[in-house]
């Protein structure tokens, strides 16, 4: 683990002058609100193979990303490579190299953290901006309470051994 971090990494990916593919980076920054000492908080972007830097270290990491599957704006999906094909729609990026193909390069250089947990969220636009749409902002929100409860009992269950 790198020093001075947990051994979880929760990581928002994204461009916040792209609207709604902005919303992962506006979820670590809420996160950062909540004073979670016990997991490492990171913004990140830039282009995907710098991910594997990134995560080079921990035994865990969740993603929040945007994505464009076709789904009704604000719809979450959860994903766990480790336990399903990755979905289609994660080879389309608004970045040079889709989250698909890092995982997939990841996979191939053994360079994946132990767990990997993907939150994608149905973007609505991805037009130039810095306005994330209500349904997006929303569906974010939904993310953080559901992910703050899961680390907090995480959290609690090893202080209490």
């Amino acid at each position: 683990m790198k020093r001075g971090h947990s051994g979880i990494l929760l990581i928002g990916y994204g461009n916040e002058f792209r609207q709604d593919d902005g919303v992962g980076l506006f979820i670590i920054r809420e996160l950062k609100a909540r004073h979670l000492p016990w997991v490492a908080l990171q913004e990140y972007q830039g282009e995907g193979f710098a991910l594997l830097d990134l995560w080079d270290g921990y035994k865990s990491v969740i993603l929040f990303d945007a994505v464009s599957s076709g789904a009704q704006p604000g719809t979450i999906h959860r994903i766990e490579p480790f336990k399903e094909p990755l979905p289609k729609y994660l080879y389309c990026s608004t970045h040079a190299f889709s989250l698909a193909e890092v995982i997939g390069l990841a996979c191939s250089l053994h360079q994946l953290p132990e767990q990997l947990e993907i939150y994608g969220i149905e973007g609505k636009s991805f037009s130039q901006g810095q306005t994330i749409s209500g349904e997006v902002r929303k569906a974010a929100g939904d993310v953080i309470e559901e992910v703050v409860k899961r680390l907090d009992r995480a959290h609690q269950l090893l202080q209490s051994t």
